[in-house]
């Protein structure tokens, strides 16, 4: 069984005591810090494999949106990589305004593009 990063398994367990998420809450972006916010965390959280992601995501998303998310994931990997707003724009059809919002994003030290790619990819990071 393929499990999430310790990260991802101790913030789990903190969203499953009540006291703890309410402290905890503190910290999210202000969108997820209703019930509904913290149903949607946990039920991210609570998948354990890529198989159970995967079947989840398709559940809640369209696979329009599906594919938007693979290719902001993807635009940010080339941002990183240096890779031009023209290039990225061709290979992923985003848009430029898309692509300065997540090279925004990028520049956010505690951001979820460098908090994600970084624990996908360290040795870019290190």
């Amino acid at each position: 069984m393929e499990l999430w990063d310790p990260v991802a398994i101790e913030l789990k367990a903190m969203l499953d005591n009540p006291d703890a998420f309410k402290k905890a809450s503190d910290l999210l972006d202000p969108v997820f810090r209703d019930k509904d916010g913290e149903r949607l965390i946990k039920a991210f959280l609570a998948a354990q494999t890529s198989r159970e992601m995967s079947f989840f995501l398709k559940d809640i998303l369209t696979d329009k949106q599906i594919d938007h998310c693979k290719k902001k994931m993807c635009a940010a990997g080339m941002l990183i990589n240096g890779m031009s707003y023209e290039f990225i724009e061709e290979a992923t059809g985003l848009t430029p305004r898309i692509i300065a919002r997540i090279s925004k994003k990028l520049k956010e030290f505690d951001g979820g593009y460098n908090t994600v790619l970084s624990r996908l990819y360290p040795s870019i990071f290190s």
